[in-house]
């Protein structure tokens, strides 16, 4: 067995899309020189595991070239040819599938060529792609942009520029809403890494630049637009979104952002769904962060419980469940005491994760469940069965077992977790500011709380509950409190 770029690419084809590759190969418009066809048909014998012990290039030589001495040289060159054509099948089969992107780039071809009536004729022939197929994405608005463009170019080759005034005010428009609808995406991914793994945005341009942006004027302007009612809404959530990452604890811009999306949100396709779920939840868990853990965490449980009911847990319709994005809904249900709620998610959904992972994100899931119906028992033994590679796990898997040693009296243990779990957090460089400060203050005041407990002490419980309510942003607050309580 060897493991190639080529098998790489093959295990991801489905049956339909290797048959095809098989008459892709065949044809003499790819296929140059060599034919490579009996190639093909050996290699879909293994597909798509490719892991039998006979699947070696020296075996395969055999089947090609049977009793010729064995030449490593051109067993490369078929490997490298092939190879270059599975690249060259998947741009094909791309191309194939965005019919949009097709229709452009003939239209340039043709305007290169200059055959102007058969441009003419496309351009009318994708408005008509637009008026049957418009759905409000951020792709059809990268292709209203292009179509303005075409537009555009094409009224200049033909010495028309005043046929081009119209177009010229629409390609500006969407060339604005395509540099919003990125930026508020770039603004995204830049907040959340920064909350994650501490990345420095000092000198971030976009933060500044937005920071500069007159965000109600342009909602304001927006209102006066020629555009449909749909995409006046679409934009302004853009807008709102990044006046949301912009200012944090601004409630006016949260307000009208969550209003809108819940009103507009069944409008647009099921990617842009997903990126502005996406969207909704970075947003409310800033606002954990930076105004109230406590106050924001039902707003955050009531958006993952939305988008499940809508059916968009995934980029694509049919693609996996994301491992972080199940472990964001258990945490969060569990959070809030949706207690039902979490069981039947763990039941019906852990089974549109991925095939590797869905074992063990279904014993992180129950683990977390059981303890909080206070089987700590058998909490523990699902928190055995659990292997996380996933960094921020780690965080999870210590917190709760930090729990089950405290409920089940296990204080040598809880005070070893603490020291290791401390060296974790201090000795580890990618771990944020963030996340080190609150789960250090967690550490804290489960130290004092466990001391109270092997003291069999309530002396200073009254003074540690006042102390633990004046965090806005603890780690487990709640539970802290009911311990705290329950011990006095």
């Amino acid at each position: 067995m060897f493991n190639l770029k080529l098998t790489s690419l093959l295990k991801t084809f489905s049956v339909e899309e290797f048959s095809e590759f098989e008459k892709f190969v065949k044809s003499p418009v790819h296929n140059i020189g060599r034919n490579y066809s009996r190639f093909a048909a050996e290699l879909k014998k293994n597909h798509p595991d490719f892991n039998n012990s006979n699947f070696t290039k020296e075996k395969l030589w055999g089947k090609l070239y049977a009793g010729k001495k064995y030449n490593d040289k051109l067993m490369n060159n078929i490997i490298y040819r092939t190879t270059r054509m599975a690249e060259e099948y998947l741009s094909w089969l791309t191309f194939r599938k965005n019919k949009f992107e097709n229709k452009k780039l003939y239209i340039r071809e043709l305007m290169q060529r200059k055959l102007y009536k058969l441009v003419r004729t496309e351009l009318a022939e994708m408005q008509n792609m637009f008026d049957k197929e418009w759905d409000l994405s951020e792709d059809m608005v990268d292709y209203k942009l292009e179509y303005s463009i075409l537009n555009v170019q094409f009224c200049y080759q033909l010495n028309k520029q005043n046929e081009a005034m119209p177009f010229i005010l629409d390609q500006s428009r969407y060339l604005v809403y395509h540099f919003l609808i990125r930026a508020a995406c770039f603004l995204h991914d830049i907040k959340v890494n920064k909350n994650i793994y501490n990345l420095d945005l000092s000198d971030s341009i976009a933060l500044n630049f937005f920071k500069q942006v007159n965000i109600e004027e342009l909602l304001e302007n927006l209102d006066k637009s020629k555009d449909e009612p749909v995409v006046r809404d679409f934009i302004k959530i853009i807008l709102l979104w990044i006046g949301c990452n912009i200012h944090e604890t601004d409630e006016n811009y949260y307000d009208k952002f969550k209003v809108l999306m819940y009103e507009s949100i069944s409008k647009f396709n099921h990617s842009t769904k997903y990126t502005l779920y996406q969207a909704f939840e970075a947003i409310v868990w800033f606002r954990m962060i930076s105004v109230d853990r406590e106050k924001y965490r039902k707003e955050f449980f009531d958006v993952y419980k939305h988008r499940i009911e809508n059916g968009v847990f995934s980029y694509e319709p049919n693609q996996s469940m994301r491992t972080m994005l199940y472990r964001m809904i258990v945490v969060t249900g569990l959070a809030v005491k949706e207690y039902n709620w979490v069981k039947n998610f763990i039941e019906d959904y852990t089974n549109y994760l991925p095939e590797e992972h869905r074992n063990n994100m279904n014993c992180f899931a129950m683990a977390l469940l059981s303890f909080e119906m206070n089987d700590f028992e058998k909490a523990l033994e699902f928190v055995g069965k659990v292997n996380f590679e996933l960094f921020v796990f780690k965080y999870d898997i210590k917190l709760l077992m930090l729990k089950i040693f405290y409920e089940k009296n296990c204080y040598e243990e809880a005070l070893s977790l603490i020291d290791s779990f401390k060296h974790f957090l201090s000795g580890n460089k990618t771990v944020s500011e963030y996340y080190r400060n609150n789960y250090m203050l967690f550490l804290k005041y489960y130290k004092e709380l466990l001391n109270m407990k092997i003291q069999n002490s309530t002396e200073d419980s009254e003074l540690l509950k006042n102390k633990i309510n004046s965090e806005k942003n603890l780690i487990s607050k709640t539970w802290l409190l009911e311990k705290i309580t329950f011990t006095a």
